[in-house]
């Protein structure tokens, strides 16, 4: 008789594990969008792709974690150069918590940014934030 064992696959050390992948918050100063992506794959890994509400919900979450409480950071959603929402390699993304009248096309914010003052919901932006918070994730 044969048995099938599936296995949690382990994050490393300040991972958290969530849905299959691990992530993990980083902040420090202010970064743009590209920097924090270009962070995370010195982390082999990738900004966070939030792939339905749950996800959402876990890495807002993370913020009640923390010793002080963030405004908010940086997942893996742009719509820049093709002007369709995708996470960072390309593939479209098949859910979306925006706030109300966001992303806002008119200001060419093209980045998303998941704000906890407004309980998750994903704003446009376009420059470098201050709290230069990002969340990664490995392992999807």
């Amino acid at each position: 008789m044969f048995f099938s064992v599936t296995q949690t696959p382990a994050c490393k050390k300040d991972w958290t594990l969530a849905q299959g992948s691990c992530v993990r918050v980083f902040c420090g100063a202010t970064i743009s969008w590209m920097n924090a992506a270009q962070a995370c794959q010195q982390e082999t890994s990738h900004l966070v792709r939030i792939d339905n509400a749950a996800m959402n919900d876990m890495i807002a979450s993370l913020n009640s974690n923390r010793p002080w409480p963030l405004q908010g950071l940086w997942i893996g959603a742009t719509d820049s150069p093709t002007g369709q929402w995708t996470d960072v390699k390309g593939v479209p993304l098949t859910h979306f918590n925006w706030y109300t009248s966001e992303p806002d096309k008119s200001a060419n914010q093209h980045y998303a940014y998941m704000n906890f003052m407004a309980q998750g919901k994903w704003v446009g932006r376009q420059a470098p934030l201050p709290t230069g918070c990002y969340a990664c994730q490995y392992g999807m």
